[in-house]
């Protein structure tokens, strides 16, 4: 099966998601078989988490500052904190692809989970890590 990057970040999402939940990254990488349907990309995917939780604090504060006391990041729910924060890691590590692409891909995520209240707000705080 052929699995593009938005399936990746899809992946990506759901064990950020699951990280907020348990805080547990070992116990979500021994699951992660059950997330990912390609094998040959559960180490992309792993991968790519791993270094998530490895700046997962720095990304929090920077979506606490970038909140500038309008929202409460505190108050944010678990699903935007995770599209946020798997999204925000992709834009600064983003190599050739455009941040646009990137942002627009997560916003599609948002929606297939029903945040379609939430894409305004995920757009516009991952558009201003662009900045």
């Amino acid at each position: 099966m052929l699995i593009n990057k938005r399936q990746i970040r899809f992946s990506k999402v759901q064990l950020v998601y699951q990280f907020l939940q348990l805080r547990d990254a070992d116990l979500i990488l021994k699951d992660l078989c059950n997330i990912v349907d390609d094998e040959a990309h559960i180490d992309e995917v792993a991968y790519g988490f791993k270094s998530i939780i490895e700046k997962f604090s720095w990304l929090e504060s920077k979506f606490e500052f970038l909140l500038d006391g309008k929202w409460k990041w505190e108050y944010v729910n678990l699903l935007v904190k995770a599209i946020m924060i798997a999204g925000a890691f992709d834009i600064l590590h983003a190599k050739s692809e455009s941040r646009k692409k990137i942002i627009q891909d997560y916003v599609a995520i948002a929606r297939i989970f029903g945040e379609d209240d939430s894409t305004p707000f995920i757009h516009a705080n991952l558009d201003k890590l662009t900045e």
